[in-house]
């Protein structure tokens, strides 16, 4: 029983029969479930009844009593939760105003980060982070001193069931304030766009408007900066300059000089683009780096005070090492301010500038010479690459064309006269020069080589392996006593040194012998020649097949050479794959059985006009679509009579 108060502790009772002492006053305690309102008036009438002239007075539930007897405590409570939530709102300001001034003392090297990349979220995470950092550190600190101060308090006080729930709470609290603190400097940070948070542009528009104010006023009194020059006269400037050029680096470097001379800078320094980075005599950067990405959001000249180089290093040497040569480069350059040179697709090129002469900034008036003079530059560098690019392609055309005359000159003039049979020959290649091949050779004594060769691939690569095939086909030819199988082994070991090993050529190489009367041949790897012949008035086409693989894909390769008897009105075509294969303008291949029915319509007539036949047919075919393949053919047409009297 605590009759002095609940923060009083207990006294021994002794309690006695009431009829024994004299009392003049007694406390009754009445202990019933009904309420104190409805009670009262049965207490009043019980005792009453024992004592109508007895008094009853102070008459309060136990719940008033407890609340009475806790009033000092109730208000030491109340004024210890006001100071405690002092403490907290001073905490959460001084986290918030902490995080604050980190955001706005980083706000470039923010924007920086934006501008390479970052996004909102890691934005949030590593202000927001920083907040709760600091959380830990104090809630470490704090915790330590508060659990020293509790075993203090716990033994000279006599406090007892201390236990964690006080410890764990507050920490709870802790972190929720710090976070709450935190996260609106973040929010407001992962807003700023990367352009003023670059330029430093303040965040308020009251600020913004005050700026604006300002230059009014300026501008009202008279203080506003006079132009430096006109964008007429830096035009006539940089034009006289280039006038007076003799080249196109000449003309750049004149035209820096008059800039230079106009904005006072003590240095400056051209980047132009080139590849994956901008190249300078004495500086390079990447294009993928620092200050380019920078310059992607920012299109106006940008001040790089030395400040700003050590707060890039010290983010590149935490976040992106890769980055710490580039920006110790730029800093040696003594590099102030950083022009970019834009076209209307990319960045052209960069300019570099130290510090203006005897002063620490550039001006508004210089600011605005620097932005004129940037799209100058940038239109004299891309004009000086259009022409270099140009001159590049006309130089190419050039070589295109005196190749593709070699290779015509490589080509036989005319195709031979025999008494035997008569030749001609069509080749049409896909671009300028091709890769496909073909040849007559005289072998004296009335004999003639035909030779059809397609390498693989087309165009320089290509023509310059025809070239080889071409060659070592008249070296190895002219030898005697060197059989077909034999040739075909020699030019495929020489092919196979000369070239890589992705390049081969099919080739087909035959002799017409005897006055027209015997066919040699070998086939090593290429499209079978028809021979066409008639036989009881049918038309026969026969498939020269026999030889062996390509030519220049292993060192070491056996051919087999065939002969075949001819007669009178015979007609051989060798051909190379494009013909087969050449598309029309529905996408439909010309395909072997067309080139079987015109041959066979055409036994008996010259080779010359089985040639413009057979090319004006293919012409026709392709049309307008366009040509995948170089196309070549060589027509040996037997004569019907012995009657013509030309001679190889």
């Amino acid at each position: 029983m605590r009759n002095d108060g609940l923060g009083n502790p207990p006294v021994p009772d002794i309690y006695i029969l009431s009829a024994l002492p004299t009392v003049e006053t007694m406390n009754f305690v009445v202990r019933s479930a009904r309420p104190v309102a409805a009670l009262l008036p049965d207490i009043r009438r019980a005792v009453q009844s024992v004592d109508p002239e007895l008094p009853i007075h102070q008459v309060a539930s136990m719940r008033d009593i407890i609340q009475r007897s806790m009033t000092l405590e109730r208000a030491a409570s109340t004024l210890t939760a006001f100071f405690a939530l002092a403490a907290l709102l001073l905490a959460t300001l001084g986290v918030y105003g902490v995080v604050s001034y980190f955001v706005q003392h980083r706000k470039v090297e923010i924007g920086t980060r934006m501008a390479l990349g970052a996004t909102s979220r890691s934005v949030l995470s590593l202000i927001v982070g920083g907040g709760l950092t600091m959380a830990v550190l104090g809630v470490v600190v704090g915790g330590l001193l508060g659990f020293g101060a509790a075993l203090y308090l716990v033994r000279a006080f006599e406090i007892g069931n201390v236990g964690p729930v006080p410890f764990v709470s507050a920490t709870a609290i802790v972190g929720a304030v710090a976070l709450a603190a935190s996260a609106v400097p973040a929010w407001r940070a992962s807003l700023l766009s990367p352009m003023a948070a670059i330029r430093d542009q303040p965040e308020s528009v009251w600020q913004a408007a005050r700026q604006k104010v300002e230059r009014a006023v300026r501008h009202l009194s008279g203080d506003d900066e006079q132009p430096v020059v006109s964008l007429g006269t830096l035009i006539s400037e940089f034009a006289d300059s280039v006038r007076r050029a003799g080249s196109v680096r000449d003309a750049a470097d004149a035209s820096l000089a008059t800039l230079q001379e106009r904005t006072g800078a003590s240095s400056i320094m051209l980047l132009e683009k080139a590849g994956g980075e901008y190249r300078g005599r004495t500086c390079s950067i990447p294009a993928q780096g620092v200050l380019m990405n920078l310059l992607r959001h920012y299109p106006h000249p940008l001040a790089l005070p030395q400040g700003h180089f050590a707060m890039w290093l010290r983010w590149a040497r935490e976040s992106r090492p890769e980055h710490i040569a580039e920006i110790e480069a730029l800093a040696s350059t003594g590099v102030q301010t950083v022009v970019p040179l834009r076209t209307k697709n990319e960045v052209v090129g960069v300019l570099l500038l130290g510090l203006p002469t005897g002063r620490e900034r550039y001006t508004t008036a210089e600011r605005r010479v620097l932005s004129n003079s940037a799209e100058v530059i940038a239109l004299m560098l891309e004009n000086a690459r259009l022409t270099d690019r140009a001159l590049e392609q006309e130089k190419v055309r050039r070589d295109l064309a005196m190749a593709a005359e070699v290779q015509r000159r490589l080509l036989p003039p005319q195709a031979p006269r025999s008494a035997a049979a008569t030749f001609a020959a069509f080749t049409l290649p896909a671009r300028t020069i091709g890769g496909d091949y073909y040849d007559f050779l005289d072998l004296g004594g009335e004999q003639v080589g035909i030779a059809v060769a397609d390498v693989s691939g087309k165009g320089i690569s290509a023509a310059l392996v025809m070239s080889v095939v071409q060659a070592s086909l008249r070296v190895i030819s002219s030898q005697r006593h060197v059989s077909l199988s034999q040739l075909a082994a020699q030019m495929n070991r020489f092919l196979y040194q000369s070239t890589g090993a992705n390049k081969y050529a099919t080739f087909f190489y035959a002799q017409v012998e005897n006055r027209g009367q015997r066919l040699r041949y070998i086939n090593a790897g290429h499209n079978p020649p028809y021979l066409v012949r008639c036989a009881n008035e049918t038309t026969e086409i026969i498939e020269l097949c026999v030889g062996g693989t390509v030519l220049g894909l292993f060192p070491e390769i056996e051919f087999q050479e065939a002969d075949i008897d001819l007669r009178r009105g015979d007609l051989l075509v060798a051909f190379t794959d494009g013909v087969t294969e050449a598309l029309n303008t529905a996408g439909e291949e010309f395909g072997e059985e067309r080139l079987k029915h015109m041959l066979r319509a055409a036994v008996g007539a010259p080779a010359d006009e089985i040639s413009t036949r057979l090319s004006d047919t293919m012409r026709d075919w392709i049309g307008d679509a366009e040509q995948h393949d170089d196309l070549t053919f060589v027509v040996v047409a037997l004569n019907t009579s012995q009657e013509t009297t030309h001679t190889i």
